[in-house]
């Protein structure tokens, strides 16, 4: 090799690294700032689309009111009503479409107030992630219109270490209650663990000129026993930040019996 392609690989090398090095610390700048802009965000209503394996499309819309923790969501499949959520203080109302009965259940039974933890909402993004197992990249997209979008990206790199990064963020992601029932059953336990370390990807579309998410994509499988699961993927979109959320409890809804505890 002759001392100039030497001199020029050495360069690029150089180079390489240089602008890895900004890249990289533009990235967590990116998602602080994301992070940050979302800890004023007192609502949001959204849509979702859930995908489970190749067969099933669920449509969900609903809000969500951080301040005055309030929750409403309608769940159809081909336009029939499966399920409509209310989550209202520290009651939560479910009505199933296929029974037509409303039940009544506490958040503190179930992982229902773990929706109202803004950090669980960046979990999988924050710089503690990226050095527990999950790789995160940041890209740039234009829209449609004026809208340019920053697209982070979190997946699983090391899933030893990301079993272990969620192990230590369960209360977050569950509520301490629903922790404390899955370590005192080892093999749903490891279920949640393979759930969330499976083919696991989150992708969440930022606006430029503000930083508030305008769409998330979730993907991760379903234990289904057996050693089987099932792939799910929610698109969720995200609009009318800081917009008062209404929520009016019907009669049946206030008078239902209690949900009995799935775990205890």
């Amino acid at each position: 090799m002759t001392i100039k392609k030497r001199f020029f690989l050495i360069s690029l090398i150089f180079f390489f690294h240089l602008y890895a090095g900004v890249y990289a610390s533009d990235k967590i700048k990116i998602i602080e700032k994301t992070i940050d802009g979302f800890k004023n965000i007192k609502s949001f209503y959204f849509t979702k689309k859930t995908t489970t394996g190749s067969f099933s499309v669920a449509e969900t819309r609903g809000a969500l009111d951080y301040f005055n923790q309030k929750m409403e969501s309608i769940t159809q499949v081909d336009s029939q009503l499966i399920e409509k959520v209310c989550s209202k203080g520290s009651e939560v109302y479910i009505y199933e479409g296929i029974t037509g009965q409303w039940f009544r259940l506490s958040k503190k039974d179930y992982y229902f107030d773990q929706g109202f933890n803004k950090e669980k909402f960046f979990l999988f993004f924050k710089e503690a992630a990226q050095n527990n197992g999950f790789a995160l990249l940041v890209s740039e997209k234009e829209g449609s219109g004026k809208d340019n979008f920053f697209v982070i990206e979190s997946r699983i790199e090391d899933k030893r270490k990301a079993k272990k990064y969620i192990l230590d963020n369960l209360d977050i992601i569950f509520g301490r209650n629903f922790n404390n029932a899955l370590k005192n059953d080892l093999n749903l336990l490891d279920d949640y663990l393979t759930l969330y370390t499976t083919d696991f990807l989150n992708i969440i579309w930022v606006a430029k000129k503000n930083f508030l998410p305008k769409k998330k994509v979730k993907i991760y499988h379903q234990p289904v026993g057996s050693g089987d699961s099932l792939r799910i993927e929610e698109n969720i979109n995200y609009f009318d930040f800081n917009k008062e959320v209404k929520l009016e409890l019907p009669e049946a809804a206030k008078a239902a019996p209690t949900m009995p505890r799935l775990l205890k």
